[in-house]
């Protein structure tokens, strides 16, 4: 039996944790940057050294990893700024915009930079794969 399957099941189960343990997030840019440029440089590195199997391991659990916690931290964040009257205004704040309306709009496309993510790591896994099976 395969070990990939509950590579996946673990990573991403550790990335919801990960997202649930630390509550209501708001990245910064760095933030939501980093593991998206991490997972296209890893996915690089799996397409271009098909033979490496740990690095194609830490691109499988990274994915995994960010893909979980994104999809975690979205709702966990949404709920604590629906059920706070003040979080609106602490989002504002935080994100160094003026009004609510615009922190939301920030917030989004942090959400869809941390999310481009894992898709760029999937997209490096099925080229890395056709790749492979085109080898043998």
């Amino acid at each position: 039996m395969s070990p990939v399957p509950l590579g996946w099941g673990l990573s991403i189960a550790a990335g919801c944790l990960v997202a649930v343990l630390i509550g209501p997030y708001v990245p910064s840019w760095g933030s939501a940057l980093a593991p998206t440029a991490a997972l296209a440089v890893f996915g690089i590195g799996a397409w271009r050294l098909p033979e490496d199997e740990r690095l194609l391991w830490v691109l499988r659990v990274s994915v995994g990893l960010m893909a979980g916690f994104v999809a975690s931290t979205v709702p966990v964040t949404l709920v604590h700024l629906s059920e706070s009257g003040l979080a609106a205004a602490e989002l504002a704040a935080a994100l160094r915009v003026t009004d609510a309306q615009h922190a939301f709009t920030v917030l989004t496309r942090l959400w869809i930079v941390m999310g481009i993510g894992p898709v760029l790591g999937l997209g490096a896994l099925a080229l890395r794969h056709k790749r492979t099976r085109v080898r043998v």
